[in-house]
């Protein structure tokens, strides 16, 4: 079944209300995301920690191995993996927002 033409132009009107609506949010997030991996890798010997790391499949010892890191490790890098996490977070939610809200909105039509 075709959409109207009037659907898809306000799909699209729509959806470029909420990009405009969470662009200056989702820069600046971004801004901070990367800003924290740069800071994450100049902290962080990740290539250490990827020959310490056991194997993906035993998620256990995954879970064991990260956790005992996260607590081994000084305040500044705690405050990076925290600050990386929140801001992935909100990036997710900022992103299926964006996403899912107007296709939601008018699937009713």
């Amino acid at each position: 079944m075709k959409e109207s033409i009037k659907h898809r132009t306000m799909r699209r009107v729509v959806a470029v209300y909420y990009l405009r609506k969470i662009i200056n949010t989702v820069t600046l997030r971004v801004g901070i995301f990367t800003l924290m991996t740069l800071a994450f890798g100049s902290l962080v010997h990740v290539a250490a920690v990827f020959n310490n790391m056991p194997q993906l499949t035993d998620i256990g010892a995954l879970v064991h191995f990260g956790t005992t890191a996260f607590f081994s490790t000084g305040i500044a890098v705690q405050a990076v993996i925290l600050t990386l996490g929140v801001t992935a977070l909100w990036l997710a939610r900022d992103i299926f927002k964006a996403i899912h809200i107007p296709i939601m909105r008018h699937s009713h039509a």
